[in-house]
């Protein structure tokens, strides 16, 4: 007889992984492509080149009161006239499309091959609540943190306008998307997601040049909306080892069937420039027709890890559909010979964690908040 888990995933009819089959590279290829042009949009070319230069004037040895180096670092991404035709209306660029890291990076690890967070970041300063860039170099961690509007704007009504027209979108379409028509995009091109999903794969461009970190420990980072950001990249780029979406709610790990707040299609109807235009096919409120849900992403992690939080009091994020979204892609995980997630034959409950595996989650009091408790429990798992 089947668990409760298994029960409850049933009842809410989410669709069978394998399709019919097993999990082949060409299955995985399949899952991706499906989600991704029907959800988000396709993640733009990578660079032809990046160049990465330190920012002098900006280096600080004493960081957090001695623990840390601070230094940011210039990424200047040189782009094909192809993949970006928009260079053409800019030509002082002369094809370079730049934003800026802010690099954390422990004391005292000489010798040592160290962990990394590339964060997906709101706001410039650290002490933001959503990174907990301290707590991460005190653990001994380095962080490499950019701000998301930096690469494409949000495009809010009524803030946050002083990068309008100055994002990778304008060189992608030839115009902002804020400027754009719905339909000039195209069925799968890209939200504003995909284009901050590439920042984070420049920052992994980054990384690569640094021979302190340990490649098998290197985690992308989100909170909400860059939480759906962190599982995108994730999914696509296999050297993030480690994935971590905090709050990622609906179109991020969060099961769409039978969500209890959110889903594809008020998503869609809510932020209609995070998503591509095929999302409007299957964001049907009452009768759900995608032929995938988000388990397909993240079931794509895998082999790799994958830690998922939440907490009790969020207004956005259905705790529960995120919980068995991580079920659900549970095996595949088991297939390719990874723990998977381990938890007993129950639903979670506040304060439980479950950290034994490759897909790891746990439960918190709280809001809609990324908080140290959460970096703190990351943290010990990664």
């Amino acid at each position: 007889m089947p668990g409760i888990i298994e029960r409850e995933l049933q009842k809410r009819n989410v669709p069978n992984i394998f399709s019919g089959g097993g999990w082949t590279e060409q299955r995985r290829a399949e899952v991706l492509q499906l989600v991704t042009e029907n959800v988000y949009g396709v993640i733009p070319p990578a660079p032809v080149n990046v160049k990465f230069t330190e920012k002098e004037d900006e280096r600080d040895e004493n960081y957090f009161c001695g623990k840390a180096v601070f230094k940011k670092i210039i990424a200047e991404c040189f782009l094909s006239d192809k993949d970006y035709p928009g260079l053409a209306s800019r030509p002082e660029l002369n094809g370079r499309f730049a934003f800026e890291i802010s690099c954390y990076l422990p004391k005292n690890t000489e010798g040592k091959k160290i962990a990394a967070a590339v964060a997906i970041h709101y706001r410039e300063s650290h002490d933001f609540h959503n990174l907990s860039a301290e707590l991460a170099v005190s653990r001994g961690a380095a962080v490499f943190a950019f701000r998301y509007r930096h690469i494409v704007n949000d495009y809010p009504e009524n803030d946050h306008r002083q990068f309008d027209g100055e994002g990778l979108d304008r060189l992608y379409y030839g115009k902002s998307m804020k400027e754009m028509g719905r339909d000039e995009r195209g069925p799968s091109g890209p939200g504003t997601i995909p284009f901050w999903a590439w920042g984070a794969m420049r920052v992994m461009d980054y990384i690569e040049t640094l021979d302190f970190v340990d490649r098998g420990r290197v985690a992308v980072c989100g909170h909400s909306r860059l939480a759906k950001t962190a599982l995108l990249a994730g999914a696509h780029d296999t050297r993030f080892t480690h994935v971590f979406c905090n709050a990622s709610c609906a179109a991020g790990v969060a099961l769409s069937r039978g969500d209890r707040k959110q889903n594809l299609f008020n998503m869609s109807q809510w932020h209609t420039l995070w998503f591509c235009e095929n999302i409007n096919k299957f964001s049907l409120p009452a009768n759900q027709t995608e032929p995938f849900d988000q388990h397909f992403l993240v079931a794509c992690v895998a082999p790799r890890k994958i830690y998922v939080a939440n907490s009790d009091d969020d207004a956005f994020c259905d705790e529960l559909s995120e919980f068995l979204s991580l079920a659900a892609a549970d095996p595949v995980f088991k297939l390719l010979g990874c723990a998977g997630l381990s938890r007993p034959d129950r639903l979670p409950v506040t304060g439980d964690r479950f950290a034994e595996g490759s897909a790891a989650y746990h439960l918190r009091p709280g809001k809609h908040s990324f908080a140290d408790e959460d970096w703190r429990m990351f943290l010990d798992w990664l």
